[in-house]
């Protein structure tokens, strides 16, 4: 949206400080976690466009209750409105099951590089409209172009799950739901990979709510400034998340997600060292990796899912970032009243372990595969 990047600013606005963005950004978050189980369930078993048609249609309206709000906690049905995100594990499911074989990194990449060239062009025109006008013509541009990427949405091809087995269509709705999670949560791998995926997306909302305020305290600049700021971490988003996915297709997925870790944690740590606003735009721009990194978690446990329950693995997978992103704000809000730097620094730290784990990871498990081929290795008797 062309607002989003100073929504906290606009959250000050309106009389609330660090501690009630964390709360509204938390809300937003749980509302997602909460919508997302039943969307899942949905996914699997209905036209998928159709979902993500009524998923962009509840969105709309909430720019327009923004206009109205005469203190912060007047903006959180709007903020609930704007997610309840029924139609994302549909979305999921359907960006996985259309993709080439072998392009998978690719498809989600590029598709949330779409995503990301709104939040470039948005801002810039908002950025605009702020310079001439108060912000409540900035909700309406929203409304506006929120109801053009609806209209878009129109013209995809429809697409459905694939079909079960006919034992399958047998069983009852409820026993399949059941069925299908107690199958997802027995899954080896899988688990563990979203627990530890879940831990890299709490690090990074610690700060993402308090990038705009933290630029505007140190720096003293003008909403409309900050909303071109916000086109940088746009920018960044599209250019890292080509290379990124070029990087995922042309070798493996985890080592693409390792390098956006670490474009988060420069762009933390590089945020509060430098002095100078130059260096605070090179820190946004490395910022886009944020969303990046969350789009990479895909091609990553895509391959863990079944196919036939795509919108069911996702849904599980996405409820669980949304409830550990719905926790990171409110960290992030009290370390920004004791210290405006501290959540940058916890999310730089944390965020360059998480990819020197990533690495170390993958070297036991080369290590391990290469012991086993060893042993496998026939020995000659001497006679």
């Amino acid at each position: 949206m062309s607002f989003q990047f100073i929504w906290p600013i606009f959250i000050r606005d309106l009389g609330g400080e660090a501690r009630e963005i964390g709360i509204i950004s938390s809300i937003m978050f749980l509302t997602v976690a909460l919508s997302i189980i039943p969307g899942g369930i949905l996914a699997d078993r209905y036209d998928r466009k159709k979902l993500i048609l009524i998923t962009w249609l509840i969105a709309a309206p909430a720019p327009l209750i923004y206009i109205f709000a005469d203190a912060w906690y007047h903006l959180i049905p709007g903020a609930i409105l704007y997610c309840i995100f029924i139609g994302w594990p549909a979305l999921e499911a359907y960006i996985a099951q259309a993709a080439r074989r072998g392009e998978v990194t690719r498809a989600f990449t590029l598709t949330y590089a779409g995503f990301a060239a709104g939040v470039v062009l948005g801002p810039l025109l908002g950025s605009v409209i702020l310079q001439r006008f108060p912000i409540n013509y900035l909700f309406i541009l929203a409304f506006i172009l929120f109801c053009a990427s609806t209209i878009v949405f129109f013209f995809i091809s429809p697409q459905r799950p694939l079909p079960k087995e006919e034992n399958e269509q047998k069983e009852s709705l409820k026993t399949l739901q059941w069925q299908e999670m107690r199958h997802l949560v027995c899954t080896r791998k899988l688990l563990p990979l979203i627990s530890f995926l879940c831990l890299t997306a709490l690090v990074i909302s610690i700060s993402r709510p308090f990038i705009a305020p933290f630029l505007q305290d140190r720096f003293t600049l003008h909403e409309a400034v900050l909303l071109r700021i916000g086109a940088i971490i746009g920018i960044g988003e599209f250019i890292l998340a080509v290379l990124l996915g070029w990087i995922g297709d042309r070798q493996q997925a985890w080592r693409a997600l390792t390098w956006g870790l670490i474009f988060v944690g420069i762009a933390a740590l590089g945020l509060i060292l430098t002095p100078l606003l130059f260096g605070a735009f090179l820190a946004v721009f490395f910022f886009g990796a944020d969303r990046v990194s969350g789009t990479l978690h895909r091609p990553v446990i895509y391959p863990l899912i079944p196919a036939k329950t795509a919108g069911m693995g996702f849904a599980l997978y996405l409820f669980l970032v949304s409830i550990a992103q719905s926790i990171g704000p409110l960290i992030g809000g009290f370390l920004y009243d004791l210290a405006p730097r501290a959540p940058f620094i916890l999310t730089g730290a944390l965020s360059i372990f998480a990819a020197f784990v990533l690495v170390m990871k993958q070297e036991t498990r080369k290590n391990g595969q290469g012991l086993r081929s060893m042993e496998q290795v026939p020995t000659i008797k001497e006679e």
